[in-house]
């Protein structure tokens, strides 16, 4: 079983999946019925830090402000 995730903040959309070839279907699935313009890898969203790591992870983190 796979998963993916559409989150939508907005006009902001963020897919992320446990199989690549899923984000690709549903973005061209997508772009059928809306004007999208692909960023590419997310490096930073609503106060987040997504950093990609060597072992195929990622790690988020968020600065908290006193």
């Amino acid at each position: 079983m796979h998963i993916v995730f559409l989150l939508v903040y907005v006009d902001d959309i963020i897919l992320t999946s446990s199989l690549g070839s899923l984000i690709q279907q549903l973005t061209n699935k997508l772009h059928t019925a809306f004007s999208l313009k692909q960023l590419g890898h997310l490096d930073y969203f609503m106060d987040l830090e997504i950093k990609y790591l060597s072992n195929n992870s990622i790690l988020m983190t968020q600065q908290i402000d006193s």
